[in-house]
């Protein structure tokens, strides 16, 4: 698990972070070429909320709905429930709207990443085999989180209200 979740935060960090390069001006005997570089950050996304970024209006206690089940072969068997984002990147989920689960191992770890629009989230046993889902921001406000699936053939649609 730690070499996948070390793998989780590399490309995390190689994906926040773009470079954009400048051509150095040709050399001449007056002056000395310069290098220009500018490191751009991806936007981030609205919340829909005032002074919250997403990832802050995330943390908290929320009341989910989806259209179909998240982890069917995990032991998710409801479509509705509560659901917790903690600050240190882990979440609760007593409802087991993301199953308690993986190959009739325990889930023993429930973690999520915010990147740029999208909520990843995964679920790990204790042979560190991870099962996740990426999740897409569709909209935003202070009270209200819509999300839809990524992937060939994940329709899935999440809400979570406050």
């Amino acid at each position: 698990m730690k070499t996948a979740l070390l793998s989780i935060a590399i490309i995390s960090g190689i994906a926040a972070c773009r470079q954009e390069f400048h051509p150095l001006s040709p050399p001449n005997s007056t002056s000395t070429p310069t290098v220009s570089a500018t490191i751009t950050q991806p936007a981030s996304p609205s919340s829909g909320c005032p002074n919250k970024t997403f990832t802050q209006n995330l943390l908290g206690w929320w009341t989910y709905s989806s259209n179909r089940l998240v982890n069917p072969n995990g032991g998710s068997t409801k479509y509705s429930g509560r659901i917790m984002f903690k600050a240190d990147m882990s979440f609760k989920d007593p409802d087991t709207l993301f199953g308690y689960r993986l190959q009739n191992e325990p889930v023993l770890a429930r973690l999520y990443e915010v990147q740029g629009d999208s909520l990843l989230v995964y679920i790990s046993d204790k042979l560190e085999r991870q099962q996740g889902v990426i999740l897409v921001l569709q909209t935003a406000n202070c009270n209200e989180l819509r999300f839809v699936g990524t992937g060939k053939g994940n329709d899935v649609k999440i809400e979570l209200t406050r």
